[in-house]
């Protein structure tokens, strides 16, 4: 029914001779109106052939009829919720993720999605120096120069990250001369005693005093090896005063002298008299008997002494100078004012 005769006809036994243009005959074409005829091969032909108004097969080209995002036909790769394509699960969220505390070491300003709780890095936090004391002044004597010690202490520099080990590195500065005399890295505890001969070679030296500075830096063990110094770097001065003794410059008796000035705030000094040499300890204590400091312990040689107390760190209020020997102890009141 196509006008055409069955002898020259193409297709016989299709009344519309190959509508779809593809070399194939409507009868024998199982997808007659599809010039791809199902490319892809999935059974669905590319074309509107039920006649519905929608394409039956739009990824005509796709037999999965699907492309990801990496525009692969039935690919695996999926856009994580940091915008990135690819095909690896184990790196999903991998370039937005990271530290959002801006207190950490590493803090990721670019970073939308928070890291493990134990991502955050953080340096020690910051402590302070305790002894000696800033504007502390040490004397000391020939006797004193080889066996002295001084006692340097600080605040535990606590670490965020509970398996960070904390180590300090304790510096130690003539400032009269801009020298480091001491240097000790990789410290681990808070106090280390420092002999004087350590940081100076002649006590002959210090005749007029040699100021010091000391200051402490913490530092994490951590791959990043994070950092804090101490809050503030103290000063001390050692001064020397020789054994020569001068026979009008012994007391006849043990003193306990009046501390000037005082009331004070927050240095005064304390002077003493000694007959004869003798086995000291000078000590502070507050209104209910409690040790504040011990200023001075050791053997002493007869004459007279002084030694500068600075308070700076204890609180206002009455205190209690003590003077004991194995022969004579002593009492003395003091006031600071703050």
């Amino acid at each position: 029914g196509d006008g055409i005769c069955g002898d020259i006809d193409d297709c016989p036994n299709d009344a519309d001779n190959d509508a779809d243009g593809d070399g194939i005959c409507g009868d024998v074409d199982e997808c007659p109106n599809d010039a791809d005829n199902d490319i892809d091969d999935d059974g669905v032909c590319c074309s509107d052939d039920d006649g519905d108004g929608l394409i039956d097969d739009p990824e005509c080209e796709c037999a999965a009829d699907f492309y990801d995002c990496a525009d692969e036909c039935g690919g695996n790769a999926i856009v994580d919720d940091c915008g990135i394509c690819d095909d690896n699960p184990e790196n999903d969220n991998e370039t937005c993720t990271g530290c959002l505390d801006d207190t950490a070491e590493n803090y990721d300003e670019d970073a939308t999605i928070a890291c493990d709780d134990d991502c955050c890095e953080y340096a020690p936090q910051t402590f302070d120096l305790l002894d000696p004391e800033d504007g502390t002044i040490i004397v000391f004597n020939e006797d004193d120069y080889e066996s002295l010690f001084i006692n340097f202490s600080w605040e535990e520099s606590i670490d965020q990250n509970i398996d960070d080990q904390v180590i300090y590195d304790i510096t130690i500065t003539n400032e009269d001369t801009g020298e480091i005399v001491l240097s000790l890295e990789d410290y681990g505890n808070e106090q280390v005693p420092v002999p004087i001969d350590f940081i100076m070679d002649n006590y002959e030296e210090a005749l007029e005093g040699v100021l010091f500075s000391w200051e402490v830096i913490a530092q994490d063990d951590s791959e990043g090896q994070y950092s804090t110094a101490c809050n503030e770097i103290f000063e001390f001065t050692l001064r020397f005063e020789s054994l020569g003794i001068d026979d009008d410059l012994i007391p006849n008796n043990y003193i306990l002298g009046d501390s000037y000035p005082n009331p004070f705030n927050p240095v005064t000094t304390i002077e003493y008299g000694l007959p004869e040499n003798s086995f000291i300890e000078l000590s502070v204590y507050d209104i209910h008997g409690k040790l504040i400091k011990i200023l001075e312990q050791g053997n002493k040689v007869a004459g007279y002494h002084s030694i500068i107390w600075n308070a700076q760190s204890v609180p206002t209020g009455t205190y209690f100078i003590r003077l004991v020997t194995p022969e004579y102890s002593a009492t003395r009141k003091v006031s600071l004012i703050k």
